[in-house]
């Protein structure tokens, strides 16, 4: 996906920040088996600085943490790549985990009730509250099927997405 003839720049750019400002809820939906330890990753290195250099500001600590999250995500994320193209059962879990955690990102802000500031559960009682609603099932199946709809069907922006994976090196080439 690279500047062409036809495309326009300020929408790559706009995109861009759309995918950073969102890539938490993004990488982790759909690619949890490199997300969960790059956060693991961020925590235990954030920890560890605590305990090694006790004099060391948190804020200080933060550039660590992050370098160690992005190597420990780059490295699974090309892992979970290779498991997906080579193991069927393994591509399987993945989807269905990425089409529950997608919907079950997704269901909280459809629910919310007016008034009510933010769009996720901030207090347990607030998710109480939303895994109550009668509501939540109904429209949790109904983000499952437009996400499993759309990881299936949207195969022009899957292979965008593909390439500017490679282009990245978050996914090997060729698979």
């Amino acid at each position: 996906m690279y500047p062409g003839a036809g495309v326009n720049i300020w929408v790559l750019i706009a995109v861009g920040f759309i995918v950073l400002i969102f890539s938490g809820p993004i990488f982790g939906t759909l690619y949890p088996l490199a997300a969960v330890p790059a956060a693991a990753a961020y925590f235990a290195v954030k920890s560890a600085l605590h305990v090694v250099m006790p004099t060391l500001d948190v804020s200080d600590r933060r550039p660590f943490a992050l370098l160690a999250t992005i190597v420990v995500f780059w490295f699974m994320s090309r892992v979970d790549h290779r498991l997906a193209a080579r193991v069927a059962p393994y591509r399987r879990a993945r989807h269905v985990a990425r089409v529950v955690l997608i919907a079950a990102f997704l269901t909280p802000s459809t629910i919310s009730e007016p008034g009510r500031n933010g769009w996720m559960p901030r207090s347990l009682f607030e998710l109480q509250l939303l895994v109550t609603d009668r509501r939540v099932l109904v429209v949790m199946a109904f983000w499952m099927v437009v996400a499993h709809l759309f990881l299936v069907k949207a195969k022009g922006t899957r292979a965008k997405w593909d390439r500017v994976l490679e282009a990245v090196r978050l996914r090997p080439k060729g698979l």
